[in-house]
């Protein structure tokens, strides 16, 4: 048998009282800068070498599935991302990247070749 020791200073009451007083520090829930949205299946490998291309500089995830603008638009608000790439079949054929600002809802025609200059 070996013998403990231990030391307790209440850890849920000062849990409690922290939460109460909102002393916790905000955390920045956002987690990626730019979520690429792909707005059907023959999207998503292009979708993939748009998100690679992007993380040279910033944060990026690949919606996983072709799901509704709005439902991958409101997952992009959620994580707080700043911004929204969306790919559809016409960005697929001209290799064009239509890139929205999440935050002042600007949006703007981008080249696969000019997105490093983009989110640099």
């Amino acid at each position: 048998d070996v013998s403990g020791v231990g030391i307790s200073f209440g850890a849920d009451r000062i849990y409690d009282i922290l939460e109460q007083s909102e002393k916790f520090p905000k955390a920045n829930s956002a987690y990626a800068d730019v979520l690429v949205c792909c707005m059907d299946k023959s999207a998503l490998p292009f979708g993939n070498k748009v998100a690679q291309e992007i993380r040279i500089h910033k944060s990026t995830i690949l919606y996983p599935n072709a799901a509704k603008l709005k439902k991958q638009l409101d997952y992009a608000n959620a994580i707080e991302a700043q911004y929204a790439v969306i790919l559809g079949s016409n960005e697929v054929e001209s290799q064009n990247s239509a890139i929205k600002n999440l935050k002042d809802g600007t949006q703007e025609n981008v080249n696969f070749k000019e997105l490093n200059k983009y989110f640099k």
